[in-house]
């Protein structure tokens, strides 16, 4: 009898539109077709069912944070990982997954204490030529070596200090968590003879829809308002994250232009081993007369290192 044993484990070698992604998580990887049409009963029990416009699309979460944006601006090419074959040697034990034309239409960043920081990122497979198939899109290689390791900038990183606004300027103490994501228009499309979906895209110039969360225990009770309701009546402004690792690594500069905070809820509990907690949910606000992008000298989001 054949050997039956076709499991796999493991996930490495991330690798898309020529960006390292190392420390990946997980993949949610989504095959299928996205029309579906059903006969009428006509007499019958049963449908006759049809199928149209295969797609190949995923959710990728790794712990590559400083990669974030380049993710939405890189060449388009192919995504690439590896998976570890069960009851193989190791010298040929891996299979090697090849993604054509993934686009990438969103991403987010997610920091909380206690773990380190992941990228999230969702793509569509653009299908290249009309007899393109599911099969075409997402190949397998087997008998496969180790691949390469890819090291990410993990480190366990948490926050030092948190401020919004410039004049006046808020300062946020005890921040436990924070998040930052965007996401673009998706527009997609399978007609005449194309078996998939051969044209997806995004639009950079006009679809952005940047925004997030903040979590602290910062209950300062030297105003009449809480840090919470402070913020919530505050003007648009830059929100500054500085974080900091044990790793040694040089301390790493966020921010997120134009934030201005739309709710938010409080957390308060009789457990006196447990402390009060808040967060906050924001939109990022263009300004027309200096607008915003995701390059250039008025950016969104800014990583670098502090000075």
């Amino acid at each position: 009898m054949a050997n039956e044993n076709k499991w796999i484990l493991g996930l490495l070698g991330n690798k898309i539109n020529g960006i390292d992604e190392g420390g990946p998580m997980s993949i949610v990887l989504d095959e299928g077709y996205a029309e579906i049409y059903r006969s009428p009963g006509d007499g019958n029990q049963v449908a006759v069912v049809e199928r149209n416009a295969q797609y190949v699309r995923g959710v990728v979460v790794t712990q590559d944070w400083l990669t974030v944006l380049s993710l939405l601006t890189g060449t388009l090419g192919t995504y690439v990982y590896y998976v570890r074959n069960s009851g193989v040697a190791a010298a040929t034990g891996y299979t090697k997954h090849t993604l054509t034309n993934p686009v990438i239409y969103a991403v987010s960043i997610k920091q909380s204490q206690g773990s380190n920081i992941t990228v999230t990122f969702s793509f569509e497979c653009r299908f290249a030529t009309a007899a393109a198939t599911i099969s075409t899109v997402h190949a397998v290689l087997i008998g496969q070596a180790l691949p390469a390791q890819i090291d990410p900038e993990r480190n366990g990183w948490r926050v030092l200090s948190t401020v919004h606004g410039v004049n006046p300027a808020i300062n946020l103490f005890h921040v436990t968590a924070f998040d930052f994501g965007m996401a673009l228009p998706l527009a997609r499309a399978s007609n005449d003879a194309w078996k998939g979906h051969g044209a997806v895209d995004v639009d950079l110039e006009g679809g952005l829809s940047p925004k997030g969360s903040i979590s602290a225990q910062d209950f300062d009770a030297a105003t009449a308002a809480e840090k919470k309701s402070q913020l919530l009546l505050a003007a648009r402004g830059p929100l500054i994250i500085t974080l900091t690792s044990e790793g040694g690594a040089a301390n790493k500069v966020v921010t997120i232009a134009g934030v201005v905070f739309i709710e938010g809820s409080s957390n308060f509990s009789s457990d006196r081993t447990k402390y009060a907690d808040w967060t906050l949910n924001y939109e990022v606000s263009n300004d027309l007369a200096l607008p915003l992008t995701l390059a250039g000298d008025n950016n969104i989001i800014t990583i670098e290192d502090a000075e």
